[in-house]
Parts: C-alpha cells; sequence; structure tokens
C-alpha cells in the first residue's frame, strides 16, 4: 500500500474566475477585539504599549501625542488613530516624561465591568475611547507589509466624523 504524501502549500500565480487579490490577502485573517473602554487621564501622564496586538484611539476630549515608530503624532479631541498589529508606542499628554506599561494600568475590571480606566496627576483631563484589535493569521497574509504603521483619521470641530463616531458606538455596543 502506497504511503500517503502531503500536498505541500503552493501559491499559483493563476487566479480562479472567483479568485481576486483583496479576498487572497484576506483569506487567512480572522479579526478579534476586545475594548477596555475609556481612559481617563489627567495631566501628567504617560502609557506605553507593547505586545501582540493592534491599537485604536478616539479621543473624546482635550488632546494627546501618540509616538510610534520615532514619529510623534498630535492628535486632538475628535481625531482617531489606528496603531498597526505589533507596534510599540506611546500615549503622552505633553510628550517625554515617564510612561508607564498599559499592563500595570488596565486590569480584568476595565474589560469587565467596563469600568473607565483613571490615571495621571490631577491636572488637565484628557477623554480617550480605545480598543484593541488582533488579526490571526497576519503573518501569513500579503496584507501584511501593505499595512502603514498607524491610520490617523481627523475629525471635524473636535468632534469625529459621523462614520467614526457610528463605528466606535457599534463596537461599544459590541462588547
Amino acid at each position: 500500500m502506497p504511503e500517503p504524501s502531503a500536498k505541500p502549500f503552493e501559491l499559483s500565480l493563476q487566479r480562479d474566475a472567483r479568485s481576486d487579490p483583496l479576498s487572497d490577502a484576506l483569506e487567512y485573517l480572522n479579526l478579534r477585539g476586545w475594548i477596555p473602554g475609556r481612559f481617563e487621564l489627567t495631566s501628567p501622564w504617560g502609557i506605553r504599549v507593547d505586545g501582540p496586538l493592534g491599537w485604536f484611539y478616539l479621543v473624546l476630549q482635550n488632546q494627546c501625542l501618540v509616538e510610534v515608530n520615532g514619529q510623534t503624532i498630535p492628535v486632538p479631541a475628535g481625531d482617531l488613530i489606528i496603531i498597526s498589529q505589533g507596534l510599540s508606542h506611546c500615549l503622552w499628554d505633553k510628550g517625554g516624561g515617564q510612561a508607564i506599561p498599559i499592563e500595570e494600568l488596565l486590569e480584568p475590571r476595565h474589560f469587565e465591568q467596563r469600568e473607565p480606566l483613571v490615571f495621571g496627576g490631577g491636572g488637565p483631563a484628557t477623554q480617550v475611547a480605545c480598543g484593541c484589535l488582533l488579526l490571526d493569521g497576519l503573518e501569513r497574509s500579503p496584507l501584511r507589509s501593505a499595512l502603514p504603521a498607524f491610520i490617523h483619521v481627523r475629525g471635524r470641530r473636535q468632534q469625529p466624523l459621523p462614520y467614526v463616531d457610528h463605528l466606535v458606538c457599534l463596537l461599544d455596543l459590541e462588547a
């Protein structure tokens, strides 16, 4: 009796009529997300985020600075910033200073009871709605090399664009 042979993975340049490049890039991806909720931060504050997740932040009040890949991005109220999966980054009120690792700040109650994360030195307040994302299978997708380090969606008159606001509300309801 002949032994069964393993079929190797092959990437074919010939496309099936039902296939397209975007479908191929998304084929192995599975999106998971968690919403720790709202951060209520008072100046001075700084948060460092490391690890395998992607994060998004919608600034609801005041402003913050986001540092990713050596670039500092001012993010005023109404703006949304999405940080690509696995990129270390910092959020600051003014930049510089000490940034506390997020693992030291977030507790299960922030996810389970939806309690806001309250942190900082008691100065002017910044409020941020946030969530984390994990694309399982991203390491096998051709999409990985095409993803930017961050996506910055600017709000209008210190308010999120309507579709951003609706999307964050839907994510919040889903959580």
